[in-house]
């Protein structure tokens, strides 16, 4: 990973650098994750991050995303603080995101009101968490409020709010989790898979946070969508619940899916490791 952040996408999903909300980077490794999220969430968005990366997957070649600074280079805008003041307010929505980015970036905290009245006034509800984020890289809690509206307004989609709550979870607040249960129980098959992974990774949580996650898991182990079940063996593997053993056990013997099957039986195995003796 080059020094310079990213703009593109590295990991989006199911992938324990989600969230990094302990507060403090234990390693070196852990801190480089927290970047590349940060910065997977940029340019198009969620949803087209993801088919963007699947195109790079297909083709077999995989090059680097650029930098926020090569990305806005595309966009032949000037990388100065002046220009990307300037630049928040640009028709392009995504010019105003990859400038906010890039003041952040250089740790430009004079820009910082600048970058909370964008985020304020953004009426494109992906630029406006991506706006907000950006000030929270900075420390600001305005910013990590505009997040926090975010994630808690049903009105927007399910995959905009687990945007805004994963900033928020990034700052070790733990307000959205309520949100994120809420879109595990009632979204679409893909947000339910994303929401789940979301609340698997958080560290630390509760007692009642990890009680809750864990029913979670286990009632999308007979989810209808294999992606979810899928999804739901990832997230007993994170959690490392001894309790999940019986459950996978009975679910195992009914899964008609070879491939949902092998995964089961691997989270088994895990646990089973993890525990002898059940």
């Amino acid at each position: 990973m080059p020094a310079r952040m990213r703009a593109g996408v590295d990991e989006v999903s199911a992938s324990g650098n989600l969230l990094g909300s302990r507060g403090v980077y234990l390693d070196v490794r852990e801190a480089q994750a927290m970047r590349r999220k940060r910065a997977s969430e940029w340019v198009k968005g969620v949803v087209a991050a993801v088919l963007f990366s699947c195109a790079m997957v297909c083709n077999g070649r995989c090059q680097a995303p650029p930098t926020f600074i090569e990305a806005l280079e595309q966009h032949h805008v000037s990388t100065t603080p002046a220009a990307l003041l300037e630049a928040l307010h640009d028709a392009d929505k995504e010019v105003r995101g990859l400038a906010a980015a890039e003041l952040a970036e250089q740790k430009v905290t004079a820009a910082l009101p600048a970058i909370v009245r964008a985020a304020e006034e953004e009426k494109d509800p992906q630029t406006r968490v991506n706006l907000a984020s950006a000030a929270t890289w900075m420390g600001s809690q305005d910013g990590v409020r505009i997040l926090k509206v975010v994630c808690e307004d049903g009105s927007y989609s399910a995959w905009i709010r687990l945007a805004a709550a994963r900033g928020v979870f990034g700052r070790g607040d733990h307000s959205c989790f309520p949100a994120i249960v809420g879109i595990i129980r009632s979204g679409d098959a893909g947000a339910r898979m994303e929401a789940l992974s979301a609340a698997a990774y958080i560290r630390p949580k509760t007692d009642q946070e990890s009680t809750t996650v864990l029913s979670l898991a286990v009632l999308a182990l007979e989810d209808p969508d294999i992606s979810v079940r899928l999804e739901a063996c990832e997230a007993l593997r994170w959690l490392k619940d001894v309790t999940a053993i019986e459950s996978l056990q009975r679910v195992i013997r009914r899964e008609r899916e070879e491939v949902v099957r092998t995964r089961m039986a691997a989270t088994l195995a895990d646990l089973l490791k993890d525990h002898p003796g059940r």
